[in-house]
């Protein structure tokens, strides 16, 4: 074998181990997200339960996680409503903000304000983690600018004003971002809605994507339990696996034939 050979077989194999890594991560990061939903609703129905509230307060959790997802969705339906203005626009409102009282726009009480810091908030943090997850350059370039973005939100455009019209200033990407914030943190109210408890059993969970295609599962077999990816086209992409015998990885390509697993 050559030099050139040698070096062409050891650059293919940092390859295959760089994308093993990435879905090692990938797995890693969906379960732990999994578990994270889980624990958090359940600390909060444990938290409501030593409020005094016993079952009657585990009951009301998802009528609670329900309302909130309620109250997002009026929200958002008041921000597709805000007509989206020109930067030169908002330069001039922001000269006269509190003089400017005939600004134009829908008006937000402060609690539609917190709702939607918190959303901000919540699609803020989803961004960086799926940035620290990416292993493109450019991937992570444009995840760490709608993190950049969503900051900024929260700290210029979303605090609640001293003086003048209670009023969101939306350039058309920002209100872009709103609403993908929006559907995100109603999404995780509904998630934890259906939950309904401090405590979650089943023998399947599913994570589907926004065309109801399954992506992810996290399942339990008379074998033993197994978390599964699979790509937009329904091919397995990683698979992990823990029976008797202990935890198993596998990674498949594009056409769900598997390359690597181990042990």
């Amino acid at each position: 074998m050559t030099t050139g050979e040698r070096l062409e077989k050891l650059e293919h194999e940092l390859v295959a181990a760089k994308r093993r890594n990435r879905w090692l991560l990938v797995g890693v990061l969906l379960a732990v997200g999994i578990f994270a939903l889980v624990w958090v609703v359940a600390g909060a129905a444990n938290r409501a339960e030593a409020q005094g509230g016993g079952t009657g307060q585990k009951q009301q959790l998802p009528l609670m996680l329900m309302q909130k997802a309620a109250e997002l969705q009026a929200l958002r339906e008041k921000v597709a409503r805000d007509k989206p203005i020109s930067r030169a626009e908002r330069a001039r409102i922001w000269d006269n903000w509190g003089a400017d009282s005939k600004v134009k726009g829908e008006r937000f009480s402060r609690g539609e304000r917190l709702l939607l810091d918190n959303a901000v908030s919540e699609a803020r943090l989803a961004a960086l983690a799926e940035a620290r997850a990416c292993d493109s350059d450019e991937d992570t370039t444009r995840l760490l600018e709608r993190a950049k973005q969503l900051e900024y939100l929260q700290r210029e455009v979303i605090p609640f004003p001293k003086q003048g019209p209670q009023v969101l200033v939306l350039l058309p990407e920002q209100k872009t971002l709103v609403l993908e914030a929006i559907d995100l943190a109603k999404a995780v109210a509904l998630a934890g809605a259906r939950a309904g408890g401090n405590e979650i059993r089943a023998n399947r969970f599913v994570l589907e994507d926004e065309n109801g295609k399954s992506r992810a599962e996290l399942l339990t077999t008379k074998l033993g339990s197994a978390l599964k990816l699979s790509d937009e086209a329904g091919n397995r992409r990683a698979m992990l696996f823990v029976d008797k015998d202990g935890p198993r990885l596998s990674l498949c390509d594009e056409k769900g034939k598997e390359i690597w697993r181990a042990p």
